[in-house]
């Protein structure tokens, strides 16, 4: 598996560090990890390759998480997380963004297609 270290930025300045899982397909997969999580983590990292098979994946690590600058606040500000990880999936082409998300990942991705639709 073919993977590319990540720096995004999110909306309100926070920068993210993550791995990006490139396919040629119309999907893109952004996996949001729960609470104390990282996508660097060997559960983390076999989602990813499990879920590459059908597609591009966008693994990062939340804000106050991991790699990432800033500090978490336990899935309010998270919503630009996922939102920088999935602008950056549909600035690669992909048409069809999908989110899966564990736990704290899951409700913030829950909040992020109310507020920013999909």
């Amino acid at each position: 598996m073919s993977e590319v270290p990540l720096t995004l930025t999110t909306g309100d300045g926070v920068r993210l560090r993550g791995r990006h899982l490139p396919a040629e397909s119309d999907l893109a997969i952004v996996i949001a990890h729960g609470f104390s999580g990282s996508c660097n983590s060997p559960r983390a990292r076999h989602i990813a390759a499990t879920l590459h098979r059908f597609g591009a994946v966008v693994a990062f690590d939340f804000r106050g998480h991991g790699n990432s600058e800033g500090v978490s606040t336990v899935g309010d500000l998270e919503v630009h997380d996922i939102e920088a990880a999935v602008a950056f999936a549909r600035s690669r082409g992909h048409s069809t963004v999908a989110v899966a998300g564990f736990s704290m990942g899951a409700a913030v991705a829950v909040r992020h297609a109310a507020l920013f639709g999909g």
